[in-house]
């Protein structure tokens, strides 16, 4: 018996404004599976200025977003706002009235742009239980919030190679400064900015989601965290293995990091969760596979 593998080339007839990640990759809207699906903000932010402009867009980018948004626009998918309530209209984790009231207007607005799908329902049980997954993220996200701002000033010019291991050793003093150990997808992502290509050229996987600069703020921070956060849940919920979970954003290099991670399942014992993934080559182009283990290597003995 011998193996044959198909490659097939799909073409769209207008450019990809939307994603929708799933365990292994990502799907254009056409192709969301049935099931549960979380939207990001600027999902969100996205229907609301559709609802708003009606009829009369003019705009091509418009267009092209109604065209991949009304894909969603299905019977067989439930609608879930709730990690852009988790993101927050505020730029800081919410109080538990804030987050209800927002996540109800979200709930609101979907239906009235997205009528022919379901939208999810929340008892006070369920309001309590996401919520308190905010509160629970809050400690190490504050952590984390201090080391994007304080590891930017590294990583907001690109560095030479004769530098890059001085530099590597201040991102990880900075990581333990702060009070974090063991690896994070933000400690990755700072990483990645530091072995990217010295020329510039793509890929910018960790300069695009961090997106360090010299007056880098905690709002800055938080939106970076919240994106790798819905990351985090879309991997952890899957390995309940309740239901199919998928997640749409228009950010592609969201999308990009999502693919480059290659997170698998969370796995739940006795109440604690845990992530596995993989450190891609994408998100470090300066370097072989082979250096990339040694990288591994050096920073698991380091924190």
């Amino acid at each position: 018996m011998a193996n044959i593998t198909a490659n097939i080339s799909i073409n769209f007839d207008k450019p990809l404004t939307a994603y929708v990640l799933v365990m292994g990759g990502w799907y254009p809207t056409c192709f969301t599976p049935s099931g549960v699906v979380l939207l990001d903000r600027c999902v969100l932010s996205k229907l609301y200025l559709l609802k708003q402009k009606g009829i009369q867009i003019k705009s091509e980018r418009d267009h092209h977003n109604k065209y991949w948004l009304n894909f969603l626009n299905r019977s067989d998918l439930i609608l879930n706002p709730v990690l852009c309530e988790i993101e927050s209209q505020y730029r800081r984790h919410p109080i538990f009235s804030e987050f209800r009231f927002s996540f109800d207007n979200a709930c609101e607005l979907i239906k009235s742009v997205l009528p022919e799908s379901k939208i999810i329902s929340y008892d006070d049980i369920n309001y309590f239980a996401a919520f308190e997954a905010i509160s629970e993220r809050s400690n190490r996200f504050s952590k984390e919030s201090q080391f994007l701002v304080d590891v930017s000033q590294l990583l907001k010019n690109r560095t030479s190679k004769k530098k890059i291991i001085e530099i590597e050793n201040k991102i990880v003093e900075v990581y333990k400064s702060c009070g974090l150990n063991g690896f994070s997808i933000a400690l990755i992502l700072a990483l990645s900015c530091l072995y990217e290509k010295e020329d510039g050229s793509q890929p910018l996987i960790g300069r695009k989601i961090i997106k360090p600069k010299e007056n880098y703020s905690e709002l800055d921070a938080y939106n970076s965290l919240s994106d790798i956060f819905a990351l985090e849940i879309l991997a952890l919920s899957n390995g309940l293995g309740s239901s199919t979970l998928s997640y749409c954003t228009r950010d592609k290099n969201l999308a990009a990091l999502w693919c480059s991670l290659k997170l698998t399942p969370g796995v739940w014992s006795n109440g604690v969760s845990k992530l596995e993934f993989l450190i891609d080559d994408k998100l470090f182009p300066r370097l072989s596979n082979e250096r990339i283990a040694e990288l591994k290597e050096r920073i698991e003995n380091s924190i």
